[in-house]
């Protein structure tokens, strides 16, 4: 039986985000049922083998995934920002990376230098490496209640892997909540709790 995304009321005790025996995917159902709750400063680690619907989890919390089975509640009132593992591409994109912040609703006085130093080029002209920083700040930096987060160090070189987790670290607000996918093992000891993703049809095995 299949489901879809829900909206709950939400209180200062209700998690953000509910999943119940959640299984998601696309022609057909890609992992075994998991259950986990994401709250207010919650930090929370998607973990298994490529394949194992660690990207659909995040896609039907975007609307982008099909929900086969179970229940995902989001909270009446939360906003998300979803950071794909691909950020889109912004060639041609004629305002400036202060524009386009302004249009995200970020503050601008907390720009890191990494940001800073580029805040008056054109985002279409921006590398592969500073596009994707800037995508990261952006949703972390915005007025999002939950960052959903996909894999945000893929492609970085050493400083840029360094930047972002100091961001998740230091930048985001103590109200918000990250959902995370990586294997960077820095953002991974950022996490406060681990939701195990085990492939549809495999025996999970203590």
């Amino acid at each position: 039986m299949g489901g879809g995304v829900e909206s709950g009321s939400m209180n200062a005790i209700t998690p953000y985000i509910t999943a119940t025996e959640l299984v998601v995917g696309y022609a057909h159902p890609l992992h075994q049922p998991v259950s986990f709750g994401l709250a207010a400063g919650d930090c929370l680690m998607l973990q298994g083998d490529n394949g194992s619907g660690k990207s659909s989890v995040i896609a039907a919390l975007a609307g982008d995934a099909r929900i086969w089975q179970g229940q995902l509640v989001v909270a009446h009132g939360v906003s998300m920002a979803h950071q794909a593992q691909q950020p889109v591409q912004r060639q041609g994109f004629p305002l400036s990376v202060r524009e386009y912040l302004r249009l995200a609703q970020v503050d601008l006085s907390g720009l890191p230098d990494r940001l800073r130093r580029v805040q008056s080029s054109v985002v279409g002209r921006l590398s592969g490496g500073q596009l994707q920083l800037l995508a990261i700040w952006a949703a972390l930096a915005g007025p999002a209640t939950v960052v959903l987060l996909d894999e945000p160090t893929n492609h970085l070189d050493q400083h840029g892997r360094a930047c972002v987790a100091d961001w998740l670290q230091q930048a985001r607000r103590p109200e918000q909540a990250l959902l995370l996918i990586s294997h960077d093992t820095d953002l991974q000891a950022l996490a406060t709790q681990q939701v195990q993703m085990i492939a549809a049809g495999h025996v999970a095995h203590d």
